[in-house]
């Protein structure tokens, strides 16, 4: 994996700029790097729902203050950029179908209702697990196609600060929404999302669960 000071010289090679030795040196090039990076990264995170940055955690309850329209209220993690499903508490499963109708894990078929709202998550799911994208990835996690259209995208935003070149700037932004659309359906084509497929009665009942 690359380091977050290779990619932000990668990104400055881009706009054929000189490299820095360390983000905090006093340079023109450090500085505007400096004043992009962490939001550019931000931003990436939010591009789409990343595998590599999913997470799972047992939700810490407090105070429910919406008692007539939730069972339940938990703390968001400080760590959530989006929350994506809730999990029930479950004990271990003794068999599990290694094929058939319906979906891996069956979890996926279930739904739970929640919302988000002023750092709360409100749920009717007692002891609830949040499924979520976390925003303490680092750049030096990226997988390759991503870690070059976060280059990019910085690319795009230093370019004027430092050469303030307009056609430059625009060239960039081209290039960047290309990197990021091809990051984003690599992604898609090695996690695809599936969705849940809902077994009938008929076909539980075929397959002797009824």
């Amino acid at each position: 994996m690359a380091s977050s000071l290779q990619i932000a010289n990668e990104a400055l090679a881009e706009t054929a700029s000189g490299s820095i030795a360390a983000f905090d040196e006093n340079s023109v090039e450090a500085n505007v790097v400096n004043r992009f990076f962490s939001l550019v990264l931000e931003e990436l995170l939010d591009w789409t729902e990343w595998s590599w940055a999913r997470r799972y955690v047992v939700l810490a309850q407090v105070t429910n203050d919406r008692p007539a329209e939730w069972n339940y209220c938990y703390s968001i993690p400080t760590d959530c950029t989006v929350p994506l499903k809730i999990r029930a508490n479950e004990d271990a499963a003794d068999d599990l179908p290694q094929y058939g109708p319906m979906s891996n894990p069956w979890q996926d078929e279930m739904p739970n209702s929640f919302v988000a709202e002023g750092g709360k998550i409100y749920t009717n799911v007692e002891t609830a697990t949040l499924v979520y994208s976390t925003k303490t990835i680092g750049a030096d996690e990226l997988p390759p196609l991503v870690r070059r259209a976060f280059s990019l995208e910085l690319a795009s935003r230093i370019a004027y600060p430092i050469k303030k070149d307009s056609k430059l700037k625009g060239e960039l932004i081209q290039a960047a929404e290309v990197a990021k659309k091809r990051a984003i359906a690599d992604e898609e084509n090695k996690n695809p999302h599936i969705a849940p497929r809902y077994t009938s009665d008929a076909e539980f009942a075929r397959l002797g669960h009824i």
